[in-house]
């Protein structure tokens, strides 16, 4: 504590300090009074001194942990709320609270959540019952176009990260045997197999079901007869050109939002799946557009907890019956093909060739034609045992015809 000692005697008061030995720093003397710090255990000592010397001694300020327990014993609940926080949060901390993907694509974040919450992965879960190599198997068996699938556990946040197979390729790690099969019909463009028996070549026409490369391998002998049948996973790159047909209609009279200019806020709170609205419903527009921002509550990057602030806002509109002109309809017939062909040209196929026209008349604009791609071809169709049974009586069949 720090301490101030008035009278005309402060030297011997100073001194009598010094002859018991109380320690004493940071001495000061201004303005007829000398300051110093001194330890609360030998301030209690001064009594005598200061009777001895004639001085007054009066405390300046108070420091340490001693002040400050004396100060703050009365507020309990003060210090009651301090732990009571730091043990929700840390109760907090072993939930998850927050799912999120990255890497997805072709499957929206609503899809695979609802895929999770079903397999009992969702907000509020325990972080000890997450287990990330069932998730990812979850994952990869429920959408066979995501090729690989990582989970990470970050404060309170599940990361599921994601690759999808934009090119529709063959897994490697496939085991059992299989043939592949075009899956659309067509003309093969060009193939080059790795393993397998290649059936078809550059130029020839497949159906959708046409094995492509067979998973059997048959090993000939000397004299030119099947010594041995080979089961394997047939492997190539195939590519082959496609021809999708393009169709697309729709009406020339459309029903037109006309905005009023008039909207409405609304605010509510929630926790975990308990809603609570704030202010500002309901809304009694006839007709509206509702625009919704979720904002969950964090007190770091990582550490979500389950409590969520919604706004809403509504817009008024009227509905007018309206027409396309002719111009306005090619331009919409235009935009539908342009947002099919991104999409082709998303999942890695090449666009060779489109024949697409459109036809307008009084009521309807109609777009009809062909669109021809070329893309990788290939599915798998296992070998079962069935299908081996049946190339053994095959072959046993034809050494029979040669005998005779």
């Amino acid at each position: 504590m720090k301490v101030g000692v008035t009278g005309l005697n402060r030297e011997r008061f100073l001194n009598l300090c010094r002859n018991h030995n109380l320690n004493i720093w940071k001495l000061r003397k201004k303005e007829g009074q000398c300051t110093f710090y001194i330890q609360v255990c030998d301030f209690r000592k001064l009594k005598d001194i200061r009777r001895k010397s004639s001085c007054r001694v009066k405390i300046l300020e108070k420091h340490g942990t001693p002040f400050f327990i004396n100060k703050y014993c009365k507020r309990v609940m003060f210090f009651g709320g301090i732990i009571l926080f730091f043990l929700i949060t840390y109760q907090m901390s072993l939930y998850v609270w927050n799912i999120s993907l990255e890497g997805n694509y072709s499957y929206t974040e609503d899809i695979i959540l609802e895929k999770l919450a079903e397999n009992g992965i969702k907000h509020g879960i325990y972080k000890s019952k997450i287990v990330g190599s069932e998730i990812e198997r979850l994952i990869r068996n429920s959408y066979p176009d995501i090729t690989w699938v990582s989970t990470e556990l970050k404060g309170t946040r599940l990361i599921i990260h994601i690759k999808e197979n934009f090119d529709r390729t063959i897994p490697e790690t496939e085991e059992k045997p299989y043939n592949i099969l075009s899956g659309k019909q067509g003309v093969i463009t060009n193939i080059i197999t790795r393993t397998g028996t290649p059936l078809v070549k550059a130029g020839d026409e497949v159906e959708a079901d046409t094995v492509l490369v067979s998973g059997v391998i048959e090993i000939y002998g000397d004299d030119g007869a099947v010594a041995a049948t080979e089961y394997v996973p047939a492997d190539a790159d195939i590519y082959g050109r496609i021809v999708y047909p393009y169709s697309d209609e729709f009406s020339m009279n459309y029903a037109a939002k006309e905005y009023t200019g008039k909207s409405k806020n609304a605010f509510s709170t929630g926790v975990a799946d308990s809603w609570i609205n704030v202010m500002g419903l309901p809304v009694r527009y006839e007709n509206f557009d509702m625009i919704t921002e979720t904002h969950q509550a964090h007190l770091f990057d990582n550490f979500y907890l389950p409590l969520y602030f919604v706004s809403y806002k509504y817009n008024e509109y009227i509905i007018e019956n309206r027409k396309y002109s002719e111009n306005e309809a090619k331009e919409l017939a235009n935009v539908n093909l342009e947002r099919f062909l991104k999409e082709l040209v998303e999942k890695g196929i090449q666009i060779i060739q489109n024949d697409v026209k459109i036809e307008i008349n009084d009521k309807k604009c109609i777009a009809f034609g062909n669109i021809i791609v070329e893309e990788r071809l290939g599915e798998i169709q296992y070998i079962t045992d069935e299908m081996k049974s049946s190339d053994n009586n095959e072959e046993g069949n034809q050494d029979e015809d040669e005998r005779d």
